[in-house]
């Protein structure tokens, strides 16, 4: 999820991973509004303070290096293949660019083992549905874009579980997304003749934006379009299986308590629980396999499972995302 927070002269959030590489190049990203990780960037045009120190300035890449990915975007640019001009972009050297994504990479091996570590767990990944050789691709959002996302970690858990089945597994999540932007992932899930397409979008959509703002930022009548229609271009176009998956609950305190939400040029930047509940209501109703993903989450106030920013879930969060998903498609 990452409708990314207006900003601030000294400190943004998810938008300031937008500001951080629009500084490098503007029409790398396109701009957006949704919360994520204080990260100590500076808005476009705005002057800071002083330079920030090297570890400081590594911190801010390794938040933007998590969670925004433009070579997705951009796939079809030839520039976004070598390494080191993607690590460029981000204000580090190769070396630096690889470490990071180390981090997160180990990260969420780590917790696909300590999953592996249960019998039972181990023998559901042994049994999911997945062919030898099949491409297994998701659309969506930050929630799943996070470089320790619950798809990675089941990434890991098959490479770790079932190593010479070759399943080949696209991460196809933007940063952002909204479920109008969504249809853009789809070009390349056709390319890359996906059998399996996992679904998890709206908490974009669920974006309210100023003191009077009535209605979200895609109402739930269009949002319930566009993913009827992402999946009705998917089948048509080779999809075979296609899964959704809920939304996990918000901790609106957390959300109301942050001042880079509450206090911006546009008013307040909200999310409430009563609008993506209203999306994974829409969604059980879909005769395709649907991922509970709400429900084990349990009372979001204070949880664990979710970020300082009452948003984007932890490790422990995709940890069980992850063991939600193969439980489901396991049974």
């Amino acid at each position: 999820m990452d409708v990314h927070h207006a900003y601030s002269h000294q400190q943004t959030t998810p938008l300031g991973r937008r500001t951080f590489l629009g500084r490098l190049s503007e029409s790398l990203i396109a701009g957006s509004l949704l919360a994520g990780t204080p990260l100590n960037t500076f808005a476009e045009g705005a002057t800071p303070a002083a330079s920030p120190a090297p570890d400081e300035a590594l911190a801010t890449a390794r938040e933007v290096v998590r969670y925004t990915h433009p070579e997705k975007v951009y796939f079809y640019l030839p520039g976004f293949e070598n390494e080191t001009v993607v690590a460029g972009i981000y204000g580090l050297d190769p070396a630096q660019y690889q470490a990071v994504k180390d981090e997160f990479a180990i990260a969420a091996r780590d917790a696909a083992a300590s999953l592996l570590a249960g019998s039972d767990f181990a023998s559901r990944v042994a049994n999911l549905p997945f062919g030898r050789g099949e491409t297994v691709a998701v659309i969506g959002d930050s929630f799943t874009d996070d470089l320790q996302s619950w798809f990675e970690i089941l990434r890991h858990c098959l490479d770790l579980q079932r190593p010479r089945d070759g399943i080949h597994l696209a991460n196809l999540a933007i940063d952002s997304q909204t479920t109008v932007q969504a249809f853009s992932q789809l070009l390349p899930a056709a390319m890359q003749q996906a059998t399996w397409v996992f679904c998890l979008l709206g908490a974009n959509d669920a974006t309210r934006i100023g003191a009077e703002a009535a209605e979200t930022l895609v109402s739930l009548g269009e949002t319930e379009r566009n993913l009827q229609g992402l999946h009705r271009l998917a089948t048509a176009s080779g999809t075979q299986q296609w899964i959704w998956l809920t939304r996990p609950p918000l901790d609106e305190a957390r959300i109301d308590a942050n001042p880079q939400l509450r206090e911006t040029p546009l008013g307040p930047i909200t999310w409430r629980n009563a609008d993506v509940e209203r999306i994974n209501e829409f969604l059980s109703r879909q005769p395709e396999l649907v991922v509970d993903c709400h429900t084990p989450f349990g009372d979001p106030a204070g949880s664990e499972l979710l970020e300082a920013d009452g948003l984007h879930p932890t490790l422990a969060g995709q940890r069980l995302i992850a063991q939600s998903v193969v439980e489901r498609l396991a049974s």
